[in-house]
């Protein structure tokens, strides 16, 4: 069922362009003030729904899926977001799943802070 979803979410382009585009009306200071949160912030939640997975806490897996999919919303993950929405609306999800669930994610999340990256040397606002 995993590699299922996995499929599903690597036809998806990891981020959306036009979504990041909002972000340059702010200014590459704050824009990087905000990744640089969402970078910090991005691993205590997958490491949060890990442990809801190992734990069969399904509760605190939707609420912590449902976050954290809302703040990369932001930053256009495409792929990150569709695979967490799965997740969140997953019926089941093993304990035993939790190991390859989060270095999915975590793949997932590098891939996607990778393209905003070079979308970022994309931007001539960003120019240094």
């Amino acid at each position: 069922m995993e590699s299922t979803n996995s499929g599903a979410t690597q036809q998806l382009a990891l981020i959306d362009p036009r979504q990041l585009e909002t972000f340059i009306v702010i200014g590459v200071v704050d824009f990087l003030d905000l990744l640089g949160d969402v970078i910090r912030d991005v691993p205590v939640h997958l490491e949060y729904i890990k442990s809801a997975i190992e734990m069969g806490n399904r509760g605190e897996l939707n609420n912590r899926a449902h976050s954290l999919r809302g703040m990369l919303a932001y930053f256009g993950c495409l792929a990150m977001t569709a695979r967490l929405n799965q997740l969140e609306h997953q019926t089941i999800c093993p304990p035993d799943q939790a190991v390859t669930t989060h270095t999915e994610l975590l793949t997932l999340w590098q891939q996607s802070l990778n393209a905003i990256k070079e979308w970022e040397k994309s931007v001539p606002e960003f120019a240094s």
